[in-house]
């Protein structure tokens, strides 16, 4: 099979630059859910939102040098703490611990790892 791209490496970036603006979106939306006392949406939502940070964070660690990579790995740390945060909310079905983390801890998480992540992978996609 042919594929567009010359190193293997290329295309996994190009998906994960692809998939962090639809990252965003999610979370986004799952405040909105939230905010309409939507629980049980926002927590399908949250389940596929965390297989995909985790799924970016785990192609990170072979695509990042250890040297290059320590604050979006402490980013990573602070995205894992919020997603804890947020796990245990929905375990109770507490909706503000929820909202709290996700507003006050995740999506700022978020932002700042995805800055990293585009920093560090997008001059990849360009050469």
């Amino acid at each position: 099979m042919m594929t567009l791209y010359s190193n293997p490496n290329h295309e996994v970036i190009y998906r994960i630059m692809e998939l962090l603006p639809t990252v965003e979106e999610g979370l986004e939306h799952m405040i909105g859910q939230l905010e309409e006392l939507r629980l049980e949406e926002s927590a399908v939502l949250f389940q596929d939102v965390s297989e995909a940070i985790s799924s970016i964070a785990n192609n990170l660690v072979r695509l990042i040098p250890e040297q290059d990579g320590a604050e979006t790995l402490q980013s990573t740390g602070q995205i894992r703490e919020a997603i804890g945060a947020m796990i245990d909310g929905y375990e109770v079905s507490n909706l503000v611990l929820i909202y709290t983390a996700l507003v006050n801890h995740l999506l700022p998480a978020f932002n700042v790892w995805r800055q990293h992540v585009e920093h560090l992978l997008g001059p990849s996609i360009m050469s």
